[in-house]
């Protein structure tokens, strides 16, 4: 039996986003960037980059405005090893 609930559905997408707080991406511009917030744009969350698009980690991180076409998002990052990140410089709480 299948059940098909098209407001279900919309609720679950209005809470839900492509990109949840905490997940690493990659920026138009080769940034990697932690999501540090959702917002009413799904496809353009809150994200501060922390390692340049030459690799290098930044020290602190940078605000980047998703809805730029430099900043968009292009994917979320696969990484072997997860950068060390300073909860209190991008969350505000340790």
């Amino acid at each position: 039996m299948e059940i098909h609930n098209p407001s279900l559905y919309q609720a679950f997408s209005q809470v839900l986003s492509p990109f949840p707080p905490g997940v690493l991406v990659r920026l138009a511009n080769q940034e990697i960037a932690v999501v540090t917030r959702r917002t009413s744009i799904p496809k353009a969350p809150r994200v501060r980059a922390i390692i340049s698009a030459k690799g290098s980690p930044y020290h602190g991180s940078f605000l980047r405005d998703c809805t730029l076409p430099e900043f968009r998002i292009l994917y979320i990052e696969q990484m072997k090893q997860a950068p060390a990140l300073n909860s209190l410089l991008l969350w505000g709480t340790a």
